[in-house]
């Protein structure tokens, strides 16, 4: 007797990534996912100290940093490691088999990367101070006005533990604080990150191949659904040729924001257009 044909199951809610390796690209992504948010939280702690240590100098800062700090080390060694594999498992998907790059294009992808790590670092350290500077402001409004040991269990509160563990006055006293610095606001943010930056590797690597192989044009392949963004959804099947997209004379335009990009996840374009984007590239025979 033959057995029942099971109905197709939805994929579930976390599936982010299409294709035969749609498992091990999530299962790289969650890893990725691990050690970005291990090292966010590194850097929180590290803002903490910081910010605590220049309120009691009277606001007066430490020396601006000219190198990358051990975090911004670790996260490029990350983001170039765990960025060259899914980009290679995205070009050995157009070619059916392994794939070499050229040296030119390895060169490119970590000085993006570079570029990246710096924005995503400064950009958090810019929010914590921001979140920061207001909650002191307010808290200088305070009768008796907090000491320093309070400012201090505060910001250490807010930042190390879950909302859920806070006091009734705790939650009043941190209003002004941001949670989305916290060590869990960044663990969220962690998850974009890795999620956009695994995306973002693998049509790079799709690009190059479609250049490689010389493919004259490529269509974009929209991820439809509820979470999908309409502009994006709108271009599905939109094609372009390759010699337009290198030479810059052709882009894949948003029709709802206008925003240009030469492939899903274009690091040259606004982050409204490539965070968590699930779409890629299709080559054109």
């Amino acid at each position: 007797m033959a057995k029942r044909k099971r109905p197709d199951k939805p994929a579930p809610l976390s599936r982010r990534f299409r294709g035969r390796h749609a498992r091990t690209v999530e299962s790289r992504a969650k890893d990725l996912e691990r050690k970005i948010s291990a090292l966010l939280d590194k850097q929180l702690k590290r803002m903490v100290s910081e910010v605590l240590g220049e309120i009691k100098r009277h606001g007066k800062p430490l020396k601006v940093r000219k190198a990358l700090s051990k975090e911004q080390r670790a996260l490029l060694k990350l983001f170039n490691h765990f960025g060259l594999l899914q980009a290679l498992g995205g070009a050995g998907e157009v070619q059916g088999g392994r794939f070499r790059f050229r040296p030119l294009f390895e060169e490119k992808f970590h000085e993006e990367n570079l570029v990246r790590v710096q924005e995503l670092t400064v950009g958090i350290e810019a929010d914590f101070r921001a979140s920061v500077g207001g909650a002191l402001s307010e808290w200088s409004k305070e009768e008796p006005r907090p000491p320093l040991r309070e400012v201090a269990r505060r910001i250490r509160l807010q930042a190390f533990l879950p909302h859920s563990e806070h006091t009734t006055e705790d939650q009043r006293v941190l209003q002004p604080l941001n949670r989305s610095t916290s060590r869990f606001g960044l663990a969220q943010r962690a998850r974009t990150i890795a999620r956009t930056e695994t995306s973002r590797a693998r049509n790079a690597g799709r690009f190059e191949a479609f250049v490689q192989l010389g493919f004259k044009s490529v269509q974009w392949s929209s991820f439809s659904d509820i979470h999908s963004r309409p502009g994006h959804a709108m271009m599905d099947d939109d094609e372009r040729t390759i010699a337009g997209l290198v030479s810059g004379k052709e882009f894949f335009t948003n029709p709802k924001t206008g925003k240009n990009m030469k492939y899903p996840g274009d690091p040259a374009a606004p982050p409204g257009e490539t965070i968590n984007c699930r779409c890629t590239l299709v080559g054109v025979l």
